[in-house]
């Protein structure tokens, strides 16, 4: 069941179920399941890929257009754009990488909220 504050629990890094957990156990690796109360945050094989598509969208979403805005706008030339838009490509996913983690959480257990209750099918 979701409880009310499951947004600000993922946002801050905590176990969107007891919100006193961590979420991750270092910058770029995630545990298996919180701490406190034992809930699954990895939820089998490519689960991880929610979290590269919130890295991604935010970046394509959120960096790109400013990059074009900026190489429009003749505030950047073509070259700049593209060379910072390449470099943030590598250097943006790594940044926002826990980022994306709490948010895919978040929003997984959001729009699937019948997951937080199959917690104990996962651990059998």
């Amino acid at each position: 069941m979701l409880n009310a504050d499951m947004p600000e629990n993922c946002l801050r890094g905590h176990c969107p179920k007891c919100g006193r957990g961590k979420i991750a156990r270092s910058y770029f690796r995630i545990r298996e399941a919180c701490e406190v109360c034992h809930f699954q945050f990895l939820r089998g094989e490519g689960f991880f890929l929610g979290a590269m598509v919130v890295s991604y969208g935010i970046f394509v979403f959120g960096v790109l257009p400013v990059l074009i805005a900026l190489w429009i706008l003749d505030v950047l030339s073509g070259n700049a754009a593209l060379i910072l838009g390449v470099a943030g490509s590598i250097v943006f996913p790594v940044i926002l990488y826990p980022l994306s983690w709490y948010l895919w959480l978040y929003l997984f257990f959001t729009f699937i909220p019948s997951q937080m209750d199959t917690d104990d099918e996962l651990k059998a």
